[in-house]
């Protein structure tokens, strides 16, 4: 993320955002800022199903590496492996399998993250 993205907290129940308990069991997240760039240093993604799939998952992964300490605005870098196979269609969208598994991981890294944070006496 650029050093220049807004760190302004995003109010509770506006546009883009996530309640913060969603019914369906889903963790809340914070929303990618439009100023975060994604460039692929190696390989390429076979179709654009997958092309989607892994950009959502660096710039969610990098936003809450960002949002982890307010206190530093160091450059992030994601290195992201994803499993050959999934889905050969050029459609975009997510299956729900596909969908419980984003949130999945994206709780195990908030929660790897949360366990970096320094403790406060």
């Amino acid at each position: 993320m650029p050093a220049t993205a807004s760190f302004l907290p995003v109010a509770s129940g506006s546009e883009g955002t996530q309640p913060e308990s969603a019914s369906d069991g889903n963790i809340a997240l914070p929303q990618p800022p439009a100023s975060i760039v994604l460039t692929p240093l190696l390989g390429t993604t076979p179709n654009p199903h997958m092309h989607t799939l892994s950009n959502l998952y660096a710039s969610q992964i990098a936003t809450l590496v960002w949002h982890n300490d307010p206190s530093t605005r160091d450059p992030v870098v994601i290195g992201l492996a994803m499993k050959k196979g999934g889905r050969e269609s050029d459609d975009p969208s997510l299956t729900e399998g596909e969908r419980q598994a984003y949130f999945s991981i994206m709780a195990l890294v908030k929660s790897g993250l949360d366990q970096l944070k320094p403790r406060r006496p």
